[in-house]
C-alpha cells in the first residue's frame, strides 16, 4: 500500500456526492432512518407512544438523540415532517451520509509537490486514482515554491508527538509499516489504537461497534483512512515510503463507516465525543457530501 500525495489537514469537506465522469449516485443518508431529540424528559415520556408506533428507538447518543429505524410503511420525509409538527419535538433530521474525499496512491516523496514544489513533472498515469484529474496537462501548479513549506519547516521541528490527531475516517492500518510506529498508545482499554464506532443495526446479524479500528482490508476503497494517517504522520526519516507532515506522530484511529457505505451522522458524532474524551487535540475528518446543514453534526463539533 502506498501513501497518498493529496494533502488535507484537519478539514471536513462537504463536496458534491456525484463526482467525476461515470460517477454514481449515493445515497444521501441512511433509508429508514430518523434522527430526533426531545425538548425535556417530559415530551420524551409523553411521545413515547407516539414514537414507538412509528418504529423502534434503536440507539441513544450522550446528547440525548435517538436513532428512530422506521416501520416499512413510512418513507424518512413523511416521518421528519410529522416529527417536527409535534410540540416536544426539538429537532429531527436523516441521519446524513457522508464518504471519504478521493485520495491518489503515491510510489514516493518526489510526487509530494504540496510539500515541495520545484516546478517537477508529475506522471499521474501510474495513479488508481487521478491526482492531476483538476489541473490542465495533467499537472499540479507548476510554479515552483507553491508548496507548504515543510522542508523549511522540517529544520524547526519534527516530531509532533504530544498533540493526538484522531483521524475519524474508514479505519487506519495501524499496523502499515510506515504508521506503525506513529500510532497513539491507547493501552490498556484500546491496544488498537483507537475505537470502530460503526455499528449497522439493520444488518444481519446487527454490526456492533468494538476496539479495533481497522479498515476492511479487503475493500481498496477503504484504505482511504489510511492514506490520511500517511499523510498526517507516516514515519519520517526511516529509509521506507513516504513520509507525513509529522516525522512522528500520536495518530488515533476511529473507523465511522465505509468508503462504501459511508459515515452516517450518529456513528460521526460518536467519533468525536470518543476521540475528545481520549485526549484528541485535533480531529481530521475528510469526507463529505451533496447535503443541507447537519445541526447535529455542527453540534459536536
Amino acid at each position: 500500500m502506498r501513501m497518498a500525495s493529496h494533502w488535507v489537514l484537519a478539514t471536513l469537506l462537504l463536496l458534491p456526492a456525484v463526482t467525476g465522469a461515470g460517477s454514481k449516485i449515493r445515497p444521501t443518508h441512511v433509508p429508514g432512518e430518523v434522527l430526533l431529540r426531545f425538548a425535556h424528559e417530559e415530551a420524551e415520556r409523553t411521545l413515547a407512544p407516539v414514537v414507538a408506533a412509528m418504529g423502534r428507538a434503536i440507539a441513544i447518543s450522550r446528547s440525548g438523540v435517538r436513532r428512530l429505524q422506521l416501520g416499512p410503511s413510512t418513507s424518512v420525509t413523511e416521518a421528519i415532517s410529522y416529527l417536527r409538527s409535534l410540540n416536544g419535538v426539538e429537532l429531527a433530521q436523516p441521519n446524513y451520509l457522508y464518504y471519504p474525499t478521493a485520495l491518489p496512491n503515491d510510489p514516493n516523496i518526489g510526487d509530494l509537490w504540496a510539500a515541495q514544489n520545484t516546478g517537477q513533472t508529475i506522471d499521474c498515469s501510474d495513479f488508481t486514482v487521478d491526482p492531476c484529474f483538476n489541473y490542465p496537462d495533467n499537472n499540479p501548479p507548476i510554479q515552483s515554491g507553491s508548496d507548504m513549506g515543510l522542508e523549511q519547516a522540517w529544520e524547526v521541528q519534527t516530531d509532533c508527538r504530544g498533540v493526538v490527531v484522531a483521524v475519524i475516517d474508514s479505519g487506519v492500518d495501524y499496523a502499515h509499516a510506515d504508521l506503525a510506529g506513529a500510532m497513539w498508545d491507547g493501552t490498556p482499554t484500546y491496544p488498537n489504537h483507537g475505537k470502530d464506532l460503526y455499528g449497522d443495526p439493520s444488518a444481519s446479524p446487527p454490526r456492533d461497534e468494538d476496539n479495533d479500528p481497522l479498515p476492511d482490508l479487503t475493500t481498496p476503497e477503504d484504505d482511504h483512512g489510511t492514506h490520511v494517517a500517511g499523510i498526517l504522520g507516516a514515519v519520517g526519516n526511516n529509509l521506507a515510503g513516504t513520509t507525513g507532515v509529522c516525522w512522528n506522530a500520536e495518530i488515533m484511529a476511529v473507523r465511522a463507516g465505509g468508503s462504501v457505505t459511508g459515515l452516517n451522522t450518529l456513528d460521526v458524532i460518536a467519533s468525536i465525543e470518543f476521540a475528545v474524551d481520549n485526549g484528541a487535540s485535533l480531529l481530521n475528518l475528510s469526507f463529505g457530501g451533496e447535503l443541507p446543514f447537519d445541526t447535529l453534526f455542527s453540534n459536536a463539533i
